[in-house]
């Protein structure tokens, strides 16, 4: 799936952090993937972290996009988390594209 970096952040932030043994490792890992910057992505983007988050060129980070294996498991756990703040009614604008992939669209192997 591809992610551009404010989608990365974002998503990093809303994984669930309890589950069952299994889960909470694929999640770690996909978490792990998401914020793991390369220095070429760290100076280009100007990303920074700050004790309040995350901070970076906006324009240039949301046209920029990588590739990412998101499996089943980690998929699922994704879709459920963000259909639960939409029917909660807590769903926000930076979370919006997010749903539109992994709600809307649903889990494909390609992806």
């Amino acid at each position: 799936m591809k992610l551009n970096i404010l989608e990365r952040l974002v998503l990093s932030g809303i994984l669930p952090a309890k589950g069952d043994y299994l889960t909470i490792k694929k999640i770690s890992e996909l978490r792990e993937n998401l914020i793991n910057f390369s220095d070429d992505e760290i100076k280009t983007y100007e990303i920074n972290i700050h004790k309040d988050g995350w901070s970076f060129n906006r324009k240039k980070a949301i046209e920029y996009v990588k590739e990412f294996q998101i499996g089943e498991l980690c998929h699922k756990e994704i879709r459920e988390v963000l259909k639960k703040k939409n029917e909660d009614r807590i769903l926000e604008s930076s979370e919006i594209t997010l749903y539109e992939k992994f709600v809307e669209k649903g889990y494909a192997k390609s992806d």
